[in-house]
């Protein structure tokens, strides 16, 4: 960490009003101890922030979370740090750019959207589609999104097939790369078809207790969602089960 992160980073002491808790969760993956480092110190230099650590599955890549809906996989350095920080700040205060018109559309993303923002450090563009992005997450509670570090978690990067930074993907299924019309991402949450939602979106449901929602829309679609097949057999025991309540409902009903 620079004099001059460290500088931008000891400002939310005269921001912040109240403590906030960012998440640690820890795995195996070779740059967890990069994580643990940047976490602890951004605590120390600002005393509001708490840190609480949790395990997480070894295979997965380490995530810092502030709140419960908005996630870094990677450490925020480079372009990356300020709009960090200011998604600490608005967690606080509540405030955010975001116009009131947009505001009123977010309220009509009812659907779970997973929204990925693939970045790297060094891109100049890339703070801009994230400040655009994050406030989604703290303005609509279905709405979750994951900033992750190319030059980090480059296996992350190859899964995808990212080729540009930055790129946009919504549920898995579309994708923005370069500049980013938020109208345009909101108005796709707002239109999606229940049925083409990723597994992405559907593991969120289960995560929020919803399975009765879920089991309720494909009835309503008569038709068993493609995705599901994906978290019916995923490799995390929790999710499957979820998907067997899922299937339990289908069959009650």
């Amino acid at each position: 960490m620079t004099a001059n992160e460290e500088k931008l980073i000891r400002r939310l002491n005269t921001i912040l009003s109240k403590p906030i808790n960012i998440t640690l969760i820890e795995t195996e993956h070779k740059n967890n101890e990069a994580l643990i480092a940047f976490c602890e110190k951004l605590s120390q230099l600002v005393q509001k922030i708490q840190l609480i650590k949790e395990s997480g599955d070894d295979h997965d890549a380490p995530t810092i979370g502030i709140g419960s809906r908005i996630r870094y996989q990677g450490v925020p350095t480079g372009t990356e740090l300020e709009p960090f920080l200011e998604a600490l700040a608005f967690s606080d205060s509540g405030l955010t750019h975001i116009s009131e018109s947009l505001k009123n559309r977010l309220h009509k993303v009812e659907l779970p959207a997973v929204l990925s923002i693939y970045v790297a450090p060094q891109c100049k563009f890339c703070p801009q589609v994230v400040r655009q992005v994050l406030p989604l997450s703290h303005l609509n509670k279905n709405i979750q999104t994951v900033v992750i570090d190319c030059t980090q978690f480059p296996e992350l990067m190859k899964e995808k097939k990212i080729r540009a930074v930055p790129t946009l993907i919504l549920d898995d299924q579309f994708r923005w790369t370069g500049s980013v019309e938020v109208d345009e991402v909101v108005g796709l949450m707002i239109d999606r078809d229940p049925s083409l939602l990723g597994a992405s979106s559907l593991e969120m449901i289960l995560k929020n207790g919803n399975a009765a929602q879920l089991a309720g829309m494909m009835l309503e679609k008569d038709q068993i969602f493609p995705a599901f097949y994906d978290v019916l057999t995923h490799p995390k025991w929790p999710v499957r089960l979820g998907a067997m309540v899922v299937m339990e409902e289908l069959i009650d009903k």
